[in-house]
């Protein structure tokens, strides 16, 4: 609202994005209460960005009025082409609507470039069709004569749509270490974590089973260095190496670089392998590939 008491209505721009317009203000809404109420409700308002898949942008001005009727903030932008979208999904949006045939394909294309770049969001069908079609998950799109059931359904969307993802946060975070450990076991690569005081905490049986060390791994880590190592020379070359890569990697925050050596197993033969290694807290999490056969 500005200060003739005009309210701000979205229209479409020949850009694709949803411009402002001023409107006279409606009878008996003119006073100075009246618009100071509206100017801090607004700005208490977050913005809902919305991007309108639709072939016609008249279409797509109706819908912002339809959902500004609801009582949103709206930040809209109308795409009618497939490259267009891919354009728009560079920037971040909260929710789509798109129509069943936009730019003459199923909709199931627009929301394949949408998972493809990388975003996530509420998706809600519009139609002009008599019959409805229920889309793969199950939801019906909304028919454009029911524009006025469009908040409630928004509504509902966005709720559905963060407690799922609340969930999705919660699940990854109730990892615990048994599930890694379990996972680890079955990986097809050796691993081994020692703590801070050198001490193995966990090593798999691809680890066991690449050093041939049977049912039990070394001791400690000086241990394993002699036994992957035997000779003097060649571990203390391979040990300076491999802590100046630790060294550089906690620096930079990142794992250390791979490092390819031949070890030795405890029956004497000897492996070709790569080394990966990253600290977590104070634990060293190493990964072994085997590359004697490739």
């Amino acid at each position: 609202m500005n200060r003739s008491g005009c309210q701000l209505r979205i229209s479409c721009d020949g850009t694709g994005f949803l411009s402002p317009v001023l409107i006279p203000p409606r009878k008996g809404s003119n006073s100075l209460a009246d618009m100071g109420d509206r100017k801090r409700s607004a700005s208490l308002a977050e913005p809902l960005r919305v991007l309108i898949l639709e072939d016609s942008e008249s279409e797509s001005a109706l819908w912002v009025q339809h959902i500004e009727r609801a009582g949103f903030v709206v930040v809209a932008r109308h795409v009618s082409s497939i490259d267009g979208l891919r354009v728009a999904l560079t920037q971040a949006w909260d929710l789509a609507l798109c129509d069943v045939d936009f730019a003459g394909l199923d909709h199931s294309e627009a929301q394949r470039v949408c998972q493809q770049s990388g975003w996530n969001m509420p998706f809600i069908l519009v139609t002009s069709r008599r019959e409805r079609t229920a889309d793969k998950t199950g939801l019906e799109p909304i028919h454009k004569d029911d524009g006025a059931l469009l908040g409630e359904l928004i509504r509902e969307r966005l709720e559905d749509f963060g407690k799922r993802k609340k969930d999705e946060v919660q699940g990854a975070r109730s990892l615990t270490e048994d599930d890694l450990r379990s996972l680890l076991d079955l990986a097809p690569f050796a691993a081994v974590v020692f703590n801070g005081e050198g001490l193995p905490i966990y090593a798999n049986h691809q680890f066991l089973d690449l050093f041939g060390y049977g049912g039990r791994g070394p001791a400690t880590l000086d241990d394993w260095w002699r036994l992957a190592y035997p000779q003097v020379d060649y571990r203390e070359h391979v040990h300076a190496d491999w802590m100046a890569r630790l060294s550089e990697a906690a620096q930079k925050g990142v794992p250390m670089r791979p490092l390819d050596t031949l070890i030795t197993r405890q029956n004497g033969t000897v492996r070709h392998v790569e080394f990966h290694a990253a600290r977590v807290g104070d634990r060293l999490c190493i990964i072994v590939v085997d590359l004697t056969e490739r």
